[in-house]
């Protein structure tokens, strides 16, 4: 079936702007605009607003909420991946089709300032350009004090517009502040320097739409549009799925139009997605809308379009959609299926084109919204499918991943068996059969059909090999003395079953919590109970210094245990995570609140005491005093950084024994890893697998494979040691009381 319209699109698709200004907010909050604050904190803003010389949108983005993958969205109009909230601190350029980059080859000229992550995504696009840092996160504090001369993260930014604005030799201006993120960092959303920032923001805002509205009045149509890449958790981070992160302001100055919600009598903001910028932006051009955009476009939202611009512009965006489409691995049913939906659509339009003017108006909103409704079904099929898992390698990575699992837990020393190769031909048949759940193709990188896929599967047989003999051996490292490792273990066992459930993922805090107060109870008790004991004995009998001895003991361990006890509650008090309690006061609010600083100030130097003590005290005898020196070094250097910051008092004045990763903790994080990752396999059809099931995911094998690396290099460390310092000879002269002491051995007497 085909569609034909003979239109003349040229009509119908040009230009509406010759300039666009598009300034993002780093963190903006959609309550830092819409809410209480936003009156007070940016009273301009707000008024532009009220007038109806602007335009707020409520713009609705998708997990994970960092700044790389943000920005990828807004210009390309595809899902980002939860992979690149690694590759947001270090973007490689982006070779995707995108609006930039239509922008380029149409012969627009465009600068940029701001967040350097835009240059390493769009290198060479740009003929203009300062970009900022966005690693240090205490450059934000405007200059009022002439004693005060931070860095100022947004002037860099700031410094630029007034030259710019007055130039006209360019078409797209793209500007990124990073100050107000910065804020949310350290202070949170709720912080002194909160109200500030948003008031230089405020009048950034009100000096460009001075000018877009005076270009306007000349003619020079010109779109200004305010927007936040993500939001802010009352905690000051974000990379999640919270509203308070997935929901952002998004304003629009130098439109004809503004639309509201047709159900609310109060004015209520129109809902957008922030895939549907880069289609919005395209159109308002004249750009071709980029081919893996799947976000549909809204530009009837703030300008006033002919109902045949309108129909047209949502026939165009969702034809590309569906090429977009098509390029993925659906089933047939499903591509008919939607290919039908967008011909009923199109069936529609074409008999509007042909109705006389009195039908026109009645059917106008039913062809709207049927478009709408196939952009949506295909937005939500391909968001869906996004990723294309290769799931024989996953599989394999699991089978190995599990075996040194039980490599860690029970092989204490290697030893070649007679057995292994039998053992190991169940684990090479077990990876074959693999095949029988998975069909044959190029697509799988575990199929060898070029050098490099081969060499990888003779990798994997090699892994699977060594690691079949090491699991047969012998010799096995299975005991365990003390009831309160097997309390500890059962406490591992259940907080990682708890990952079943999406809302333990979320509050996953509140299960060690509960875990930690439990031991601490439980030892209390035992403790308790013997000294009572003790004490009933020690009534009936004549004085005894053991008896005595022993009571004292176990009142130390009880006041020990009570004193820790109390610090437990008092560090969850410090600062509250989650999402359900992240918003009731704490500790730490109170503390940056203070304006003398003092409690703050004391608590660190507190803490740093305490810290320093505890390494000194358990720190070996000959290296106590270096141990003391360098950590007293580490807590002035911190100090100072804080300093720097004005988070504490201004001063006038401007290793412990080895650390070294234990192997037992180690096998728990490889098991809490593995049995995560099938989890996430079995579950990956879940309606929370994107919000809460992936990025859990992502730290657990993030901070077990930074654990790994970390025992890997004190291994490396140590083995260096060995080879400058023979292990025999050291042993030997330990054994036979003799030692080394500037070069030359010494007798023990």
């Amino acid at each position: 079936v085909c569609v034909v319209f003979r239109i003349k699109t040229d009509l119908l698709y040009r230009p509406l702007i010759k300039r666009l200004i598009f300034m993002v907010i780093d963190g903006l909050r959609w309550d830092f605009v819409a809410g209480p604050i936003g009156k007070v904190a940016m009273p301009l803003t707000s008024d532009i607003l009220t007038n109806d010389r602007g335009c707020l949108l409520r713009a609705i983005l998708q997990a994970p909420t960092v700044t790389m993958p943000r920005i990828k969205a807004m210009m390309t109009g595809t899902v980002p991946n939860f992979v690149d909230v690694i590759l947001n601190f270090g973007s490689k350029p982006l070779h995707s089709d995108n609006l930039l980059f239509q922008a380029k080859a149409h012969g627009h000229k465009l600068i940029f300032y701001g967040d350097e992550t835009w240059l390493s995504l769009f290198p060479n696009i740009f003929d203009r350009h300062d970009g900022t840092t966005s690693f240090f996160v205490t450059d934000f504090t405007e200059e009022t004090d002439c004693l005060l001369n931070f860095k100022q993260v947004d002037n860099n930014v700031t410094r630029h517009i007034r030259n710019e604005l007055s130039n006209d030799d360019w078409d797209v201006m793209v500007l990124h502040y990073l100050g107000l993120d910065h804020i949310g960092h350290v202070e949170g959303p709720f912080g002194p320097s909160i109200k500030p920032k948003l008031q230089e923001m405020d009048k950034i805002v009100a000096q460009i739409a001075h000018k877009v509205w005076d270009w306007n009045g000349d003619g020079e149509s010109t779109l200004f549009i305010v927007c936040g890449d993500h939001g802010m958790k009352d905690s000051g981070g974000h990379g999640g799925s919270t509203p308070e992160e997935t929901t952002v302001p998004l304003i629009t100055i130098g439109g004809t139009v503004c639309a509201y919600q047709e159900d609310s009598e109060l004015r209520s903001p129109m809902e957008i997605q922030q895939l549907d910028v880069a289609v919005t932006l395209s159109a308002a051009l004249g750009l071709p809308i980029p081919s893996t955009n799947l976000g549909s476009v809204f530009l009837d939202r703030i300008y006033d379009l002919q109902d045949a611009q309108r129909l047209f512009l949502l026939n165009y965006n969702s034809r590309q959609v569906f090429d977009h489409f098509q390029k993925f691995a659906f089933r047939e049913d499903q591509i008919e299926y939607t290919y039908q939906k967008y011909l009923d659509a199109a069936d529609l339009h074409l008999d509007w084109l042909n109705s006389n003017e009195t039908q026109r108006d009645r059917n106008i909103e039913n062809i709207a919204l049927s478009y709408h409704a196939v952009l949506n079904a295909m937005k939500n099929l391909v968001t869906n499918h996004i990723v294309n898992y290769d799931f024989r390698l996953i599989i394999v990575a699991l089978i190995v991943m599990l075996q040194v699992v039980f490599i860690a837990f029970y092989v204490e020393t290697a030893v070649w068996r007679k057995k292994t190769p039998s053992f190991f031909l169940v684990g090479f048949c077990l990876c074959l059969g693999l095949y029988d759940l998975y069909s044959f193709g190029d697509t799988t990188s575990f199929y060898p059909t070029s050098i490099l896929k081969t060499m990888l599967f003779l990798l994997i047989i090699g892994v699977l090999y060594i690691n079949c003999n090491l699991l047969y051996n012998d010799q096995k490292n299975v005991t365990l003395e003390l009831k309160i490792y097997k309390m500890l273990e059962i406490s591992t066992v259940m907080h990682i079953i708890s990952f079943c459930g999406s809302s333990y993922i979320e509050e996953e805090h509140q299960t060690w919590h509960f875990f930690w107060s439990t031991l601490i109870a439980y030892l209390v008790y035992k403790y308790f109970t013997k000294l009572l004991a003790l004490m009933m004995h020690h009534r009936n009998m004549v004085y005894n210094s053991n008896i005595v001895q022993s009571i004292e003991y176990y009142v130390k361990h009880c006041a020990m245990l009570l004193l820790l006890f109390l610090g437990h509650i008092f560090l969850r008090k410090l600062n509250r995570t989650g999402n359900k309690w992240a918003h009731l006061p704490d500790i730490a609010r109170w503390l940056k609140e203070d304006d003398s600083k003092i409690g703050m100030t004391l608590l660190l130097l507190t803490a740093f005491a305490l810290l320093i003590w505890i390494a000194y005290k358990f720190e070996e005898e000959e290296y106590k005093q270096q141990s003391l020196f360098r950590n007293t070094a580490i807590a002035v250097c911190i100090y100072l950084r804080h300093m720097s910051n004005d988070a504490v008092v201004k001063i006038p004045l401007y290793s412990s024994r080895i650390v070294h990763t234990n192997k037992r903790y180690i096998a728990w994080r490889l098991l809490t890893t593995v049995f995560y990752m099938y989890l996430t396999i079995f579950q990956r059809n879940h309606l929370f697998v994107l919000s809460v099931y992936l990025p859990k995911l992502l730290y657990e094998v993030t901070y077990t494979a930074t654990m790994c690396c970390s025992a890997l290099l004190t291994v490396i460390v140590i083995a260096v040691q060995h080879a400058m310092i023979p292990f025999d000879d050291v042993h030997r002269c330990n054994n036979c009381g003799t030692g080394i002491r500037n070069g030359h051995a010494f007798a023990q007497s």
